[in-house]
């Protein structure tokens, strides 16, 4: 599986302009970034370069776990599958 950086970006999208996430309110972009940081405890870096065309998403897959269980996301939400 790869990391769709799509997925992840229409997430961040619809959390802005939800207006919160987990009861957080959300005003902007780099918010989310923050929460995202501090709740998995990840750099602010990181979670906003996820959102790059080149990313390659967080390197641990317990990373992206819990960057899918605190985005209220199914496990492999943010995964693609990618034929050989």
């Amino acid at each position: 599986m790869s990391w769709d950086f799509m997925k992840y970006k229409r997430v961040l999208n619809k959390i802005k302009e939800d207006g919160s996430l987990n009861g957080t309110p959300i005003k902007t972009k780099e918010d989310i970034y923050d929460l995202i940081a501090s709740t998995i405890f990840v750099n602010r870096d990181t979670a906003k370069g996820c959102t790059r065309p080149t990313s390659t998403g967080p390197k641990a897959q317990d990373t992206v776990r819990d960057l899918e269980n605190m985005l209220g996301l199914p496990r492999h939400s943010l995964s693609i599958e990618i034929e050989k």
